[in-house]
């Protein structure tokens, strides 16, 4: 493999240090749309030179012809009786007894050894990912060991020069490298199957041409047999096939039935033989002196997984030490199923100092980059708020990973707040697609005010002074924000949605004046909610008799569980109107009724079962709204 780079004419690029990286890749890995490159495991690939190296003849005496071809890997092969007498022990036509090199010496009617083949395992998706230094004329050249697999390998490079900067080569020398056989022998198994399941698995010989297309072609009769463990695998028929084979014919493919007996990764080991001058593929006489040709052997693996259908129990409980530090023991029973497959049961034991545990686990899963309309750049913006506020309040940012997290929520914040003032109106307000479609949404508007409010307050804390936080100026945006959001509060304290709103649960099925009252419920609970933190709070009072007519006139009973979830959360930040204490009251008191409880170790479990609720992750929004 050759790698030239131009440079320009007088650079001196002794001095600059030219680098590329390098990639051969298995071209057959383009035939799935998503697919991950594996980095080749140079502990492996060690391990196969060390089995293939050569056998070096002056370290030991070779006592006879067994030895010597077990030691280079040939199989010795012989028939009897001979046609004259010899001594109990093979004989040495290679080497004598105690002499280290051969002599001339033969024993009559002997057979051709047959080569013992290689066995072929190593079969990685990515040969070779390196990065690499140039030469003074930037150039570099590599010798490699091509892996077992019989493909096409594809070579790309992207190069870093003082003269061309970020470069990629236009033609590569070779563009792709084909490793290929003589004569192989084939099977690509699934990657995965189910203990139990019959698997019918085509096995594939190959025989090229070897002399360009020529007339004459010689033929080979082709034994193929296929070696697994009977502990792991049920043979289903044969597993020993043979066919007549010529240079340059088609493949020749013959099927294995094989049942999976254990779960796990489980070997099939297939090896050919190709036998030349043999009466099953000659039509004139045969030689009395059978030759032996050449050989080849393949072993993948098969994923295993049990049968059936997995299922998953979980107990948890709260572990709670003492102050004198004794130690605690704690017995939990799962309640398994009844009918478990045999060797399928895993279990597993997490333990965490944080008391939210697992719930908390891959939080930056939640922290992503903002795009898409108003409402959609929102959706992304507000986790990216409250992991940063997680982390900020309960964990130690000094840890590389978690600085790295609350780093990156930083940054999608200020991106998220950027995007987000495509969308913001002339009087404050913001809407799913801005200025120029429609007016601002009461909504969203109030949406964006909170979590950006929330933003500001974050980015203050002194647990973020090491970190990189933008110079972002939030207080106008929320300034006029809250002025719009004073401006369409009613005399009677609700507020009203002038904007089209698409991706929130303020959407009523129907326009009856009970789902009108409904609305202003939810909308005026959401809004106070957003504002209940504000720099320049507005009057709470104002919003008395919206909270006290729409709940006088709209039965608690009747109030659907998600929005009622919402009031009771909005009710809940506004502990200063008194006069809600009865409403307040009937909310909570309904809100537990409710409820649906489970008994655990650790206590009671509790959570909202909304069964009109689209989507599953809705209901863990209501319980967090309950709560």
């Amino acid at each position: 493999m050759k790698l030239n780079v131009p440079t320009e004419g007088g650079s001196d690029t002794s001095d600059v240090e030219n680098s590329c990286l390098v990639r051969l890749v298995d071209t057959s890995l383009k035939n799935f749309e998503k697919y991950k490159d594996s980095v080749i495991d140079l502990n492996k690939y060690a391990d196969e030179l060390l089995n293939n190296r050569l056998t070096h003849f002056g370290e030991y005496s070779l006592d006879c012809t067994k030895a010597t071809f077990d030691a280079i890997g040939l199989e010795f092969r012989h028939t009897g009786p001979f046609p004259r007498a010899t001594e109990e022990r093979i004989a040495c036509p290679m080497f004598s007894v105690n002499a280290r090199g051969p002599v001339d010496y033969s024993v009559e009617d002997s057979v051709d050894a047959v080569s013992k083949p290689r066995l072929r395992e190593f079969f990685p998706e990515v040969w070779l990912f390196d990065h690499i230094r140039l030469d003074q004329a930037g150039q570099y050249a590599t010798q490699l060991t091509a892996p077992d697999s019989i493909t096409s390998w594809e070579f790309t490079a992207l190069c870093f020069t003082k003269d061309l900067g970020l470069w990629m080569p236009p033609r590569l020398e070779p563009e792709a490298i084909t490793v290929s056989l003589p004569f192989f022998v084939e099977f690509t198994p699934p990657v995965k199957a189910k203990r139990q399941e019959v698997l019918h698995l085509p096995v594939s010989v190959f025989m090229l041409s070897a002399n360009g297309g020529a007339d004459k072609k010689a033929c080979y009769e082709v034994l193929v047999s296929v070696s697994v463990d009977p502990k792991d695998w049920q043979l289903i028929g044969t597993s020993e096939f043979s066919t007549c084979l010529c240079q340059g014919d088609p493949k020749t493919t013959f099927t294995l039935t094989l049942k999976p007996q254990k779960l796990g990764r489980l070997n099939v080991t297939a090896e050919a033989v190709a036998k030349s001058e043999s009466a099953m593929c000659s039509k004139g006489p045969v030689s009395s002196q059978q030759k032996a040709s050449v050989t080849d052997a393949v072993r993948r693996s098969v994923l295993i997984v049990p049968e059936g259908v997995e299922a998953e129990t979980n107990v948890g409980g709260v572990l709670c030490l003492s102050n004198g530090g004794m130690p605690l023991t704690e017995v939990m029973k799962l309640d398994l199923p009844d009918r478990i497959v045999e060797g399928s049961l895993r279990s597993y034991v997490s333990v965490s100092g944080n008391v939210l545990g697992k719930a908390l686990k891959n939080l930056d899963n939640l922290v992503r980059l903002p795009t898409g309309c108003g409402e959609q750049n929102m959706v992304k913006v507000a986790p990216s708020v409250y992991v940063l506020k997680y982390l900020v309040a309960a964990t130690d940012l000094h840890e590389a990973e978690t600085k790295k997290l609350a780093q990156t929520a930083i940054n999608y914040i200020g991106s998220g707040y950027t995007n987000q003032l495509n969308y913001r109106h002339d009087n404050g307000s913001f809407s799913t697609f801005g200025q120029s479609h429609g007016v601002g949404s009461t909504w969203l508007t109030a949406f964006v005010f909170g979590v950006f409010s929330e933003a500001e307050r974050l980015l203050q804390a002194k647990a973020l002074n090491k970190l990189q936080t933008a110079n972002t100026d939030f207080y106008p945006t929320l300034l006029t924000a809250f002025e719009f959001l004073g401006a369409v509060q009613r005399r009677d304290g609700c507020f009203t949605e002038y904007g089209r709103v698409f991706q929130s649960g303020l959407h009523v099925a129907d326009g009856s004046p009970k789902a009108k009252l409904l609305k202003d419920l939810l909308l005026t609970s959401y809004v106070l909610s957003a504002l209940v933190d504000a720099p320049v709070a507005l009057k709470e009072s104002k919003s008395k008799p919206c909270l006290l007519d729409t709940m006088e006139a709209y039965n608690v009973t009747e109030i659907p569980l998600r929005a009622l979830a919402k009031v009771a959360y909005a009710l809940r930040r506004l502990p200063g109107l008194r006069e809600l204490i009865e409403q307040r009251e009937f909310v909570y008191r309904e809100l537990a009724n409710r409820a649906s409880e489970k008994k655990s170790r650790s206590g009671a479990l509790r959570w909202w079962n909304d069964e009109n609720a689209a989507y599953p992750a809705s209901e863990v929004e209501t319980t967090a709204y309950a709560y």
